[in-house]
This record gives C-alpha cells, structure tokens and sequence, in this order.
C-alpha cells in the first residue's frame, strides 16, 4: 500500500527498479534472501504488495496463484509499452512480461480487445519531481481508433500525429506534392491482411523513390536503386467517404523547396501509374489498371490543411459502421500497433507510431514542469475523489496540492470537475 500524502493507491504497478526484480529468481534458487537484494532496492519494505507472481515478506519469496486480469490492466500494458502483445520479440519490459505471465495476453477475443477502449483515460502515471519533491499524476488514453476520445477528426491520435509532424519541419518553408494510390475494388480483399498491407505501402514508397528519389549507382556506373533525400510522408487510409467500406489507399506528401516547380505532365503522370502497376501485378497479375491522383498545395494555410486532413486516423463512427467481421478483426487484433504514419527521406528520423511508451510520457510531461520526473507507478485513478488536491498544469495532467499549502503558482489553475 503506498501513500501518496492525500489518499492511499492500494493497487498499482511498480515502475523503474523495482521492475528488475519482481520477474525472476536467481538460477538454482526458489527462494530469494536479503542478500539477493543488495543493490535493488534504496530502501526496502517488505510490507509493500506489487502485482507479480510473488509475495515479499521477510525477505522470501513464495509463488502466489496466478489470477486472471482486468481490461484495465491489459490497456495500460499495451499503453506504456507502445506494442501489442501480438508484436512482441524480444527484449520485453516488465509490463509487458508481467502481463504474459498472467494469461490474458493470449486472448484473441474480439469483444473483449473492443472494451479496452471503455478503459481510457481511467487511469493515471503517478510521478514525483526530483527537486522539488511534487507529486504529479497524468492520465493515459487508450489510443485505439474506435474510441470517440483517441480516434477520428481532433481525437488524441490525431493531434498526437499534427505534433510529431509539425514539430520536424517549419510548413512556411515548404509547398507540398500530394500523391494518392489507389486500389480496384475487386483488388482490395487481397489487402485484408498486415503483411500485405506492409506490402502495398511499401510498393508506394518505391514508386514514389523513382520519380521523386534520386538514384543510387554502382562500381560500374549502373542504376540499382532510387533514394529519398527530401522529406515525405505516407499515410495510410483505410477507409473512404463510405463508412465502414475498406477502401485502403496511400497517401503521400512531398515536401518541396519553395524555389520548385510542382506542376507536372500528363506523360510523367502516366508513367508513374504504370510502374505502380507493374508493382501491384506481384500481388495479382490480373490487374489490369490502376488509378495515381497528384495534385499539390501551395502556402502555409493550404500545406496546414493537407497536413490535417490526411493524418486523421479512422474513427468509431467508422467502425461502429462495419459490417464486416474479417474487417473488424483486422483492424483491432492484427493491425494493433501498425505504423498507419510512416516519415522517410529527410524526415526518416522520425520513428513515429500512435501509441506513447512511458518515455515518451515522461518526456512530454517533463516539458511541461521543467524539472525531471521520476515515474513511480500506474494506478487507477478517479478525479471526481481527488478533484479538490488536482491543481491543472495541461489536459489530462496535474500537480497534487501538497497539505498545508494555500498559495500555488499562478501559473497553476484548480481544477473543476463536474459530478
């Protein structure tokens, strides 16, 4: 049981140090002693009960019956990790390895992955500030597309996408090529899968190298490849204007110096749906034709609105639409963490995907305070109860009014909460 100063959190996950111990015993051994623990624990306290497989008391370890888990927890394993459990290879943090020991990481229940997003935002990392000893909490969103609060227009994935992209390039010094690939109708089953979905955006990055990239030579002076050097975007869409009807395609942003001419020829056009045929024949041969859209936007407003419309993410009102179950479990249990926004060239650096792990949490928050933040656990967290102490620092994080303090910064605000 941990006291936080203005209530008491009796379930959480421990975060940091404690993290090394709690999944394994020493090799040969079924009981730890205090002699394993030197180094691991500053301070230890044996009273302290951790979600794991073990018990601590008087130094020694017992095996505790495994239970099953909540939703809440299996959505903040996802969260903090940033991966589906479905992704994982190696290398895995103790979220995530506690969270395959207890079971519920091997459910492959659609409705049961679905309710994860009733999680959202219930519950909070706590943090304490490394000077000044503040505690801090800051509430996780699910992040998955079918939830009115992360997905569609103006959702937390949506803005979490706007800032990964406007904080790399200043859009006043650059106009935009915009590039849209298509599929047939009759194609778009083939694309009911990850690998294939990986594929086809990859055969739209390829086209895109050749007629935009630059070529790579060999020790003989022969062409074998094309490169980006300048900075691009692909998005992938999976729906259209009709809801719920996949409808996959490829959107692609080129950023452009602002000296650069953006009009091209219809002949130029025609040739970059062929070689884009000629690509998507490895899926089928019998495609026999293809559609490419090129257009491009010119000043910050209009480079401000392509930037917007096209790394919207789909939406519940999508899903809520979709009357196809292979569709369905497409979309919430095989592309679970897939990468729907995808930089390269100049932009390559960015590793952007829509889930945030706790670095990133911690990184975000720490800007906002200016000091270094120490996590030390994940709870559930119910603001109406603690909406007195909650003093507003930015949406969905807080400073906990320390007791006996009535003076706070000005820069801090109360917050409201309605019941």
């Amino acid at each position: 049981m941990v006291n936080f100063g203005c209530g008491q959190i009796n379930e959480f996950y421990p975060l940091e140090k404690k993290q090394s111990i709690i999944p394994f015993l020493p090799a040969g051994k079924s009981e730890i002693y205090e002699e394993d623990l030197s180094g691991v624990f500053s301070s230890f306290n044996p009273n302290v009960k951790v979600y794991s497989d073990i018990d601590i008391k008087d130094f020694e370890l017992h095996a505790r019956e495994r239970t099953s888990r909540d939703v809440a927890k299996v959505l903040l394993s996802e969260r903090i990790s940033g991966k589906s459990f479905a992704d994982l290879e190696k290398g895995v943090p103790y979220l995530d390895y506690y969270a395959l020991t207890q079971g519920d990481s091997e459910i492959d229940d659609l409705d049961y992955k679905i309710n994860l997003s009733s999680q959202c935002e219930k519950s909070v990392v706590w943090f304490i500030g490394d000077e000044s000893g503040d505690e801090y909490v800051k509430k996780i969103d699910c992040r998955k597309q079918w939830c009115n609060h992360c997905g569609g227009k103006g959702g937390a994935i949506h803005k979490s996408r706007m800032h990964s992209i406007l904080r790399r390039f200043d859009i006043n010094k650059y106009n935009l090529r915009q590039l849209v690939f298509t599929v047939p109708e009759s194609f778009r089953e083939l694309l009911l899968g990850r690998e294939n979905l990986n594929l086809f955006i990859f055969y739209a990055k390829q086209t895109v190298e050749k007629f935009f990239g630059v070529p790579i030579y060999d020790k003989r002076g022969h062409v074998r490849g094309y490169k980006l050097e300048k900075g691009v975007i692909f998005y992938l869409h999976i729906f259209g204007d009709e809801l719920g009807i996949f409808k996959p395609h490829v959107n692609v942003h080129i950023l452009e110096d602002k000296s650069e001419k953006l009009k091209i020829e219809g002949s130029v056009l025609d040739e970059i749906k062929k070689y884009y045929l000629k690509k998507l024949r490895k899926f089928d041969t019998s495609c026999e034709d293809v559609d490419v859209h090129y257009s491009f936007r010119i000043g910050a407003k209009r480079v401000m609105h392509a930037l917007k419309y096209m790394c919207r993410p789909w939406s519940a009102e999508d899903f809520s639409n979709i009357k196809n179950e292979d569709l369905k479990r497409l979309l919430v249990l095989e592309l679970s963490g897939f990468q729907y926004l995808r930089f390269t060239g100049a932009l390559a650096n960015c590793n952007y995907k829509d889930e945030m792990d706790l670095s990133e949490i911690k990184q975000e928050c720490q800007s906002k305070v200016e000091e270094k933040l120490i996590p030390v656990c994940i709870s559930p967290f119910d603001e109406n109860e603690w909406k007195d102490r909650l003093i507003y620092i930015d949406k969905g994080f807080f400073r906990i009014k320390k007791k006996g303090l009535n003076n706070e910064p000005e820069k801090c605000k109360e917050i409201t909460t309605s019941e």
